[in-house]
């Protein structure tokens, strides 16, 4: 495992992030007009990840993550993700949605030396979720805000087990589709950057398509009525051109966190 430079970089710009996204975010949720009136649970908390360097990468880091889900009125924040929501009837809701979209340093692998770096930025769009009691399943279209990074569709399934009063385990599948500039910034080599690769790769031009797969368990403990410690393993596979990219070290990457958070 391996903690360098990289994992300071990664701090600041989810610091960045969380500043343009989660912070935001939370001020609108929270002094929406009406929210002390009908007010619903706001969950805060920050854990500990060990995740893959960049997607593809066979080394590992360490890298905070925020705990943090609010919602008032039609404004919702759940982690990095962010926005409007609006009820459709037969447990049906749609809106818009503001993420965080990470980018990578050419120091994060040896691999990348010479490709230069892929900033962090945000991604908007359209979703739709269907939340049946506990089974959620939702579909989420992002655009990329920097340009030329493309598009991604995302397909999510979850189930939430509650195994006791003070236990649950939500299990859940995930999908992605690339678009070709989405598959070209993370996953491409162009001319220039095959001429400048410290690794001597080739160029490599990537269509759109599937990207990856993944699957995860998030288990919850309860502690007392407004402290719980959450813990989350997730094991993705990148998919057809993606994971033939001359970037890729690795094309099955594992993600396991620990936190703990405050309910009120």
């Amino acid at each position: 495992m391996i903690f360098k430079r990289a994992a300071a970089a990664r701090w600041r710009a989810l610091r960045g992030a969380c500043g343009l996204v989660s912070i935001g975010m939370a001020t609108l949720v929270l002094t929406t007009p009406g929210a002390r009136a009908n007010p619903s649970p706001t969950t805060l908390g920050i854990g500990i990840a060990v995740a893959p360097r960049y997607e593809g990468s066979s080394t590992f880091h360490l890298e905070p993550f925020p705990i943090l889900s609010a919602s008032r009125g039609i404004f919702f924040i759940d982690g990095l993700d962010g926005g409007i929501a609006i009820p459709l009837g037969g447990n049906l809701k749609t809106g818009l949605v503001l993420s965080t979209q990470f980018g990578r340093d050419q120091s994060d692998g040896d691999r990348l030396n010479g490709l230069g770096d892929i900033d962090t930025t945000a991604a908007f769009g359209p979703f739709l979720d269907w939340h049946p009691g506990a089974f959620d399943a939702s579909l989420k279209f992002f655009q990329s805000l920097h340009s030329g990074y493309g598009a991604t569709l995302t397909l999510d399934t979850k189930y939430k087990f509650q195994l006791s009063e003070r236990d649950s385990v939500t299990v859940g599948n995930s999908a992605t589709w690339a678009s070709r500039s989405s598959q070209q910034t993370f996953f491409g080599v162009t001319p220039g950057q095959a001429a400048n690769s410290e690794a001597g790769l080739p160029a490599y031009s990537p269509s759109a398509g599937f990207r990856n797969v993944g699957t995860s368990a998030t288990w919850v403990h309860l502690l007392n009525r407004h402290w719980s410690v959450d813990s989350t393993l997730r094991l993705d596979r990148l998919l057809g051109d993606a994971k033939n990219s001359p970037v890729v070290e690795h094309s099955t990457s594992l993600f396991g966190g620990i936190g703990g958070a405050y309910t009120f």
